[in-house]
């Protein structure tokens, strides 16, 4: 049976900036990537619309060379220009979907990871508002929407092992319904929802993290063996 996540109590902005800023990677010592991987970032936008908290996301045209058709936050690649990974966030965002860096109250940034092929995220978080109409960039994007954030603490989800560098990996599959279409949000974009639908409801939930046998909870969210200190470990020899 499929456990749904209630949560009838209100969350303020301000509650929200409080509970990601105890995540924020900026507060603490900086780990480098190495030269090998490449680096981007995406934006997670929130936003409050009747008293709750939703996330917006994209579908990546399918005409793009990487990840097309894929559910995703918006974001991509670090340009040289950009000053840091803030900036490349807000950048790619803008170009995406036509949200002004100006409306965006960046509140933190969370611990990145890695996607195919050896790029490694920054995640920031950022607080949109509420009435932000997109204005699409079609040769990226295909559509844009949004979910409740909490939708992603529901347990109606199905979960698929792939084999990386030798280790058993799940991933997370949610299915919904948008404009008469069914959209799958899986992969890295489904865990960042997790984890900040975890860091913003304080849920204490025991899941699984990446690797099949490894956990995280609200107090143990970054789990010290994870996909980043593996990759930044073994980066002579480890591929995604």
């Amino acid at each position: 049976m499929e456990t749904k996540h209630k949560t009838g109590v209100y969350i303020s902005s301000e509650d929200v900036r409080k509970r990601f800023s105890t995540h924020d990677i900026r507060l603490k010592d900086k780990t480098s990537t190495p030269p090998v991987f490449d680096k981007a970032s995406v934006l997670v936008p929130l936003f409050q619309l009747e008293r709750e908290w939703h996330v917006l996301l994209t579908v990546r045209s399918k005409h793009l060379r990487s990840h097309s058709g894929l559910v995703a936050f918006p974001g991509g690649k670090q340009d040289s220009d950009d000053l840091d990974d803030i900036e490349t966030a807000l950048r790619e965002a803008e170009e995406e979907i036509g949200l002004d860096p100006n409306e965006v109250e960046v509140i933190s940034v969370l611990p990145g990871s890695f996607v195919r092929p050896n790029v490694m995220v920054t995640v920031v978080v950022g607080i949109i508002p509420y009435n932000f109409k997109p204005v699409i960039n079609e040769h990226e994007v295909h559509k844009v929407f949004s979910l409740p954030l909490k939708r992603f603490l529901n347990d109606d989800f199905t979960t698929q092992e792939f084999e990386i560098s030798g280790n058993q990996v799940q991933s997370y599959f949610f299915s919904d319904e948008v404009d008469g279409n069914t959209i799958v949000t899986w992969g890295f974009t489904a865990s960042y929802c997790i984890y900040s639908a975890i860091i913003l409801y304080q849920d204490y939930k025991k899941r699984h993290y990446g690797y099949t046998d490894k956990y995280v909870t609200l107090d143990c969210l970054w789990p010290e063996i994870s996909f980043t200190n593996y990759f930044l470990t073994n980066y002579n020899s480890a591929k995604l």
